[in-house]
């Protein structure tokens, strides 16, 4: 994966999870206190998503890394790995 590739992936994840957080809280906000609510929401959700969107990208790329060490060793041992 390319430098590119890689920094498209990290502001994708942040904005879609900034962009979620923010409607989830923001709408739970409204339902509570009004506008008011909304946009308090809607800041802790985005500040949240953003966070949790970052994060979520490293548990997938850590998968992918464990997924690749993996099928490097099993061609060294076996082959190529059985189609499923």
């Amino acid at each position: 994966m390319n430098e590119d590739s890689f920094f498209l992936r990290v502001v994708l994840n942040a904005v879609l999870g900034a962009i979620g957080g923010a409607l989830l809280l923001g709408i739970i906000g409204a339902l509570l206190a009004g506008f008011t609510g909304f946009a308090n929401g809607a800041i802790f959700g985005a500040v949240f998503g953003f966070i949790g969107g970052i994060g979520m990208l490293s548990v997938v790329n850590s998968i992918s890394l464990i997924n690749r060490v993996f099928n490097f060793y099993w061609k060294k041992e076996h082959g190529d790995p059985p189609a499923p």
